[in-house]
């Protein structure tokens, strides 16, 4: 509804340039709650716009939203990694650049690209740290774990899963990622201590 009444407000000045990043904004909003063509449309006018408004936030949040409900629901993988990483190129603040590149990493772990999983995500880890975003790297240092079991190097694998698991305690959702992270390693290894 909050979309819709931006809209309302937006598209009548959508030739002003203040407007097009608020409208790109408003428009992958909407998005969202569409599928198929219908939502295709719309986040390709909101990347559209937000391009013409020189908003790099904008179309950074525009590529992002697009990849993850758009390109990845469509099996469109290297679209999508294209998207995420051209978003956290333009990410406005380390926050939403550690977002775009979470997905990043989890769209090349499912790719089997598990080298390139562990190295990007390693590099945002670095990152994160350098800079006390420690939970905020939390996701992707989940992404990293998993990539690391699943390319057969699961000792490292573990140490993330377990890190990012007390980092991630207050969200019992993306914790249970974690969780089962150690529960393949544990089947992997046949380490009943684990499985108990």
């Amino acid at each position: 509804a909050l979309a819709d009444e931006a809209l309302g407000i937006l598209e009548p000045r959508v030739d002003e340039h203040a407007a097009q990043g608020l409208l790109a904004d408003a428009l992958a909003l909407r998005a969202v709650m569409r599928r198929g063509d219908e939502q295709r449309a719309l986040y390709a006018r909101a990347v559209d716009l937000a391009t013409k408004s020189g908003d790099a936030g904008a179309l950074s949040r525009s590529l992002s939203n697009r990849a993850a409900w758009t390109e990845v629901d469509d099996g469109q993988w290297d679209l999508a990694l294209a998207d995420f990483r051209r978003a956290a190129e333009l990410a406005p603040t380390p926050t939403a650049r550690l977002i775009c590149i979470t997905n990043e990493v989890d769209t090349l772990v499912r790719l089997g690209r598990y080298a390139e999983a562990i190295e990007t995500g390693t590099a945002a880890l670095t990152e994160s740290w350098a800079i006390g975003l420690e939970r905020a790297g939390a996701l992707v240092e989940t992404n990293v774990a998993e990539a690391q079991v699943l390319s057969g190097d699961p000792e490292p694998g573990l140490a993330h899963a377990r890190r990012a698991g007390v980092l991630l305690t207050e969200n019992p959702g993306f914790r249970s990622a974690t969780c089962r992270i150690e529960a393949h390693y544990a089947v992997w290894n046949d380490d009943e201590r684990l499985l108990a």
